[in-house]
């Protein structure tokens, strides 16, 4: 399944409670006229995300192009039931069928292949377990020539007779952006280059060789999707099923003449990665020393998995640890230790100050390796969860005796704020259910909200008002990366997330339309848009003591949900 991007509307809205005329999703008008939307909506637990890796960049990759595999790919939708899911402005909503019931045993998997002009290629891996969760997926795009922290990049362009390279080559990543370990490419006069169909590449040839570490967050987060369970094949063909990665050093080695790909050299090349002190090898429960023994891994991009081609030993050379190697291959390629998974972990059951019924609250959470200091899962540390008192929390694809903590966050990632709570260490693979003691989490100082959103469709000449339902991602502003606010059902919904006072950015999608709403202050108020088809949405926020209400109206829904409506 194929699909690519559109530019989309850009607008700052608000909120307009439902017309008492509209009940279970369907909206009866004076004139006879039925016009239902919500209730033909499919559920849509899967919103994708797609940003720049570097947190300073405010940019969204522009024309993103997907391509979708597995054996889930055929079962997504959109929301409005269409199958060309289109990112627009970075964001895509996921819909799945009524009679899709994944679970932690039987999940929803599919990948996703992902370019942008300008950023490098990228694979992400998702499994659905529940879709009554909404699951939040952020997928971070490496700009190229303008690396984050943690990556760096080298390229160059050769002419490349059909007789090969005329002279030995070496490409070095640079130590920039706070990096301390880097990947060097070693290329002998004489090589050439091959399709994967052994045909030769030649010409003017751009060699490209980019290094990801392990020690920079906003790194391991850019190949999480490509590193946590995720399938592969052993050393001698074997199926080890689906497993996750702990990285000593991914690099990206690409080879072009034009629109023409190399795949593989007619000599070995040399590879010689710096690796960082504190990379953890889950075989010895240690960080990794001189002696130990890492995989080299190439991921197959025809049957989108890794694949185990052979071993090298730790060296330390000049007080610095050391990989050397030598492979006839291109792609991507990383230096790993394996970890089988364990299919359901451990049932984490909250003890916290917030009573269930309560302003719903989705925190930002991160679930850290005690052994390593690093998100023990970063799709994990997507996640946006509700903490109320004994709401449970399962566990799934998660390493092999692996201790971990849960951490709960004030904001969003890449603008946390204030670490809120910390549990004690748990087993996290054991299938046993862990009391995780949260009390410090309560809802003293709390501002409820009543949020909730009101468009409109035109049907035969009349203006139809629609209160849709869909999420609602937020920031402060300008800060980070956008997260889950909450869920609004038929426009309506309480949220105790904001704080009075403070600035922030909202953004939805509804159809084939993105609503950004750009520096929205929690006090009283009102602020008229022109909007960009020169209609005006009026943004209304009315505080008190107890609460505060956001409120929109006037806000133009897309054709593709309007012609939901009708019967």
């Amino acid at each position: 399944m194929k699909t690519n991007s559109t530019k989309g509307l850009f607008l700052v809205v608000v909120v307009l409670f439902a017309s008492s005329c509209f009940k279970d999703g369907v909206l009866n008008l004076t004139n006879g006229l039925a016009f239902n939307v919500n209730a033909k909506l499919l559920p849509a637990p899967i919103t994708v995300t797609f940003v720049n890796a570097d947190p300073g960049v405010g940019n969204i990759p522009e024309d993103i192009y997907l391509d979708f595999f597995g054996e889930g790919a055929l079962k997504l939708f959109t929301p409005t039931g269409g199958s060309n899911l289109v990112v627009v402005e970075g964001m895509v909503h996921i819909g799945v069928k009524d009679e899709v019931k994944p679970s932690a045993n039987s999940p929803l998997r599919f990948g996703m292949e992902v370019e942008a002009p300008g950023f490098y290629p990228a694979t992400y891996f998702v499994s659905l377990y529940n879709k009554d969760i909404p699951q939040y997926v952020t997928v971070y795009l490496v700009q190229k020539g303008n690396t984050p922290s943690g990556v760096s990049d080298k390229k160059e362009i050769h002419q490349v007779p059909s007789t090969g390279f005329t002279s030995s080559q070496n490409l070095e990543t640079p130590l920039i952006n706070g990096k301390k370990e880097k990947a060097k490419l070693s290329i002998q006069p004489g090589t050439k280059l091959l399709t994967i169909n052994d045909a030769l590449v030649t010409g003017n040839v751009q060699v490209s060789l980019v290094h990801y570490d392990n020690r920079s967050s906003v790194s391991l987060r850019s190949i999480s999707g490509i590193t946590e369970s995720i399938p592969a094949t052993g050393l001698a063909g074997e199926d080890l099923g689906n497993i996750s990665f702990y990285s000593a050093g991914l690099y990206m080695l690409q080879l072009y003449a034009g629109s023409v790909n190399a795949d593989r050299f007619s000599k070995p090349v040399q590879i010689n990665l710096t690796l960082n002190p504190q990379t953890y090898n889950p075989e010895t429960g240690q960080y990794v020393k001189a002696g130990d023994v890492i995989g080299l891994w190439r991921f197959d991009e025809r049957e989108n998995r890794w694949k185990g081609m052979g071993q090298a030993e730790v060296k330390e050379e000049f007080g610095k640890l050391t990989l050397s190697f030598e492979q006839t291959y291109a792609g991507v390629c990383m230096a790993a230790q394996a970890a089988n998974l364990c299919e359901e972990g451990a049932t984490l059951r909250i003890k916290s100050g917030i009573p269930e019924g309560a302003c719903a609250r989705s925190f930002y959470t991160t679930l850290v390796d005690i052994n390593t200091g690093k998100p023990l899962s970063t799709k994990w540390s997507d996640n946006y969860l509700p903490m109320d008192n004994n709401s449970r929390i399962s566990l799934t694809n998660i390493p092999e005796n692996a201790i971990a903590k849960l951490q709960v966050w004030e904001g969003v990632k890449g603008c946390e704020g204030q670490l809120l709570a910390e549990s004690q260490p748990f087993s996290a693979c054991d299938a046993d259910e862990f009391q995780l003691d949260l009390s410090e989490l309560n809802t003293n100082g709390w501002l409820p909200l009543s949020m909730s959103l009101t468009g409109y469709c035109t049907v035969n000449g009349v203006e139809v008002e629609i209160p849709p339902t869909s999420s609602i991602t937020y920031r402060p502003a300008g800060c980070g990366v956008y997260g889950l606010l909450g869920e609004l059902e038929e426009g309506e919904g309480c949220i105790a997330t904001l704080k009075k006072g403070a600035v922030y950015d909202f953004k939805t999608r509804l159809g084939t339309e993105v609503f950004e709403f750009m520096q929205i202050p929690i006090e009283d108020g009102e602020i008229h848009y022109t909007l960009a088809n020169g209609e005006t949405a009026i943004i209304r926020v009315e505080t008190d003591p107890g609460g505060a209400k956001l409120s929109i109206e006037g806000l133009p829904l897309p054709e593709d949900i309007c012609e939901l409506g009708g019967e």
